[in-house]
């Protein structure tokens, strides 16, 4: 099972927001209140995918279960879903999964030399010569992806290769990864 979604934040609906502000627990409405406007923005809207998700698939009410652990990871308590938030500029995603998730999506733009090198392996450096722009930002969200559904956020970027012969290879039997008005992101369950 998997259900995922992206919106714009400006495209989730004032209602949708109340209802979800409305389930979400004191802890959670702590956590918000304390992130800078855009961060809090981000959080409230991707928390408003996952009552939207829950809602349409589950029971929304649940999503007064939700909490993050020591290194951030989202988790709905007493269920069996996992659960994967990302943010990049105007847009948001949410995926729930009955297997570990993770989603990630990128903006498309420039990126300096020091940047690729941080998060791509030599492999993939050479790829990424040969290839556009938009395929690092694929490996960034593969990468991102894969660390957030391994619950392994102490691995390096440049630890993961995602390209062998010059071809992708993800450690993952399910994944998606796509484009969305100018945005890469891209899906990993495990």
């Amino acid at each position: 099972m998997l259900y995922y979604r992206f919106s714009k934040a400006s495209d989730i609906t004032k209602i949708n927001i109340e209802n979800t502000l409305d389930l979400l627990s004191n802890e959670q409405k702590k956590y918000i209140a304390s992130l800078s406007d855009k961060k809090r923005v981000q959080s409230i809207c991707v928390r408003s995918l996952l009552y939207i998700l829950l809602d349409e698939f589950f029971t929304s009410t649940i999503i007064s279960s939700l909490y993050q652990t020591p290194y951030g990871k989202p988790m709905l308590d007493d269920t069996n879903l996992y659960v994967s938030f990302t943010h990049s500029e105007e847009y948001v995603g949410c995926a729930l999964s009955d297997r570990p998730v993770g989603i990630d999506i990128e903006c498309v733009r420039d990126i300096k030399p020091s940047v690729i090198s941080r998060i791509c392996s030599e492999e993939e450096i050479e790829y990424i010569k040969f290839h556009s722009s938009a395929d690092f930002f694929t490996l960034w969200t593969l990468k991102e992806a894969y660390i957030k559904a391994s619950n392994k956020q102490h691995l390096k970027m440049r630890e993961l290769s995602f390209v062998s012969n010059n071809n992708f290879s993800v450690a993952s039997d399910f994944f998606i990864t796509d484009e969305i008005d100018g945005y890469k992101w891209s899906l990993i369950k495990l």
